[in-house]
């Protein structure tokens, strides 16, 4: 009787723009490959405007490719409607979001393919949400950055329903919640619409 193979259960990653994102995904694959007997893909998004990602962390991707690890490159999303001054923040927000669709077909793949159990993503890459949704794929955050930080995170959504007007023209401190730093307007970045809109939806 031939002998039947299982194949070990795949977990799909999926950091956003930047190295300070992808950098601790890249280590977050290969320890969840190697020591825990896992099947790993990382699903790198790119844009050709910002240039990721760059030349000199693509050997580490193609480093990463073994039996048990692997990445994919998603297809950089058209940007070309785009007014040649838009901030930077609302740039990731419509790469991000019209990566969605190449998104979609990578994890259609992995699913029929793989042994694809659980999909982890970074809060900026938080319209993916929907999609692993409607996989049914079990699916958590990886927030490699400090717990103030997160706490920030946390209070935008009460911030924005308090601050009708920009950030940065804030006439007083925000205290971060549970630290004893202040904020002030001017430490805000200058969000337009989109990135506002995106930041809180975080």
């Amino acid at each position: 009787m031939a002998e039947t193979t299982t194949k070990p259960p795949d977990i799909a990653l999926l950091p956003t723009l930047g190295l300070g994102y992808l950098i601790p995904f890249m280590e977050l694959t290969k320890r969840l490959a190697h020591f825990h007997n896992l099947h790993v893909t990382c699903i790198v998004p790119t844009n050709t405007i910002i240039g990721f990602p760059p030349n000199s962390i693509k050997a580490d991707l193609e480093a990463l490719n073994s039996p048990s690890l692997n990445h994919i490159l998603l297809p950089p999303a058209n940007l070309d409607d785009l007014p040649q001054d838009t901030e930077l923040t609302t740039l990731l927000y419509f790469a991000m979001s019209r990566s969605m669709p190449s998104l979609r077909k990578v994890l259609k793949y992995l699913m029929e393919n793989n042994h694809l159990v659980a999909f982890i993503i970074y809060p900026l890459a938080n319209f993916a949400f929907e999609i692993a949704r409607g996989f049914n794929l079990l699916t958590y955050i990886f927030f490699p950055s400090s717990g103030i930080c997160l706490s920030w995170w946390l209070y935008l959504h009460k911030l924005d329903e308090m601050v009708p007007f920009h950030f940065r023209d804030l006439l007083y401190p925000v205290r971060v919640p549970g630290s004893s730093i202040r904020l002030r307007g001017r430490d805000f970045p200058d969000l337009d619409k989109p990135g506002r809109v995106w930041s809180v939806e975080i």
